[in-house]
């Protein structure tokens, strides 16, 4: 949490890039991030996006700007931070995907490995310059999970998954190889890790 308050109170102070930010975190964490926020980036006008239906409504309105002109509303929007759930991204995205935005950050990114979830079909059609996922949950050996999180990160070049795991399957096809997972010799599956960890680097912190 504070690592990717201190990323983002950088690029606002150091980068001048005003946003806006869109944090999507689990409900039970939300009062412990705008809590965060306001303790270690206070300069950042962040927007609490949570509440009953009329209040969320208003929230919009008045403090999003969301009754703006369109090209006023997209290009500088009355805040940095937008701070909401899972549950609100989809249920209001009408609303929230109105904004092009510098980065998307998903806190428990693990939530993402299923690519036909409804929490990813959603999110992809937001707007944003960059995508981070924030999890310390590792991923069990499934190259589909691996790929649905690449996908949501970089969509344009992660597009197919069948491509994706031809691209580990392909160098022991070369080899002769060509059997299922479970009968891999050692050396082919020193060979696909490898090949990840290759695929992996640039992605990861």
């Amino acid at each position: 949490t504070i690592q990717m308050i201190a990323l983002i109170s950088y690029l606002l102070e150091v980068k001048q890039l005003p946003g806006p930010y869109l944090v999507i975190v689990p409900l039970a964490t939300l009062s412990n991030w705008q809590l965060e926020f306001s303790r270690w980036c206070p300069d950042a006008a962040t927007i609490v996006y949570k509440g009953t239906p009329d209040g969320r409504k208003e929230l919009f309105e008045n403090e999003m700007g969301g009754n703006a002109d369109p090209a006023i509303r997209y290009s500088s929007p009355p805040f940095n931070v937008v701070l909401t759930t899972y549950e609100l991204v989809m249920k209001d995205r009408a609303r929230l995907k109105k904004w092009k935005y510098a980065y998307i950050v998903i806190d428990e990114g693990h939530r993402m490995k299923n690519a036909a979830s409804k929490l990813s079909a959603t999110l992809l059609q937001y707007d944003a310059a960059h995508r981070i996922l924030l999890t310390g949950t590792p991923l069990q050996n499934s190259l589909g999970e691996l790929w649905a999180l690449l996908n949501f990160l970089l969509p344009k070049i992660f597009a197919s998954a069948d491509t994706f795991e031809t691209w580990f399957t392909a160098p022991l096809a070369q080899a002769g190889g060509g059997q299922d997972d479970a009968s891999l010799t050692e050396e082919e599956t020193l060979l696909v890790i490898n090949r990840l960890h290759q695929v992996l680097r640039p992605f990861l912190l």
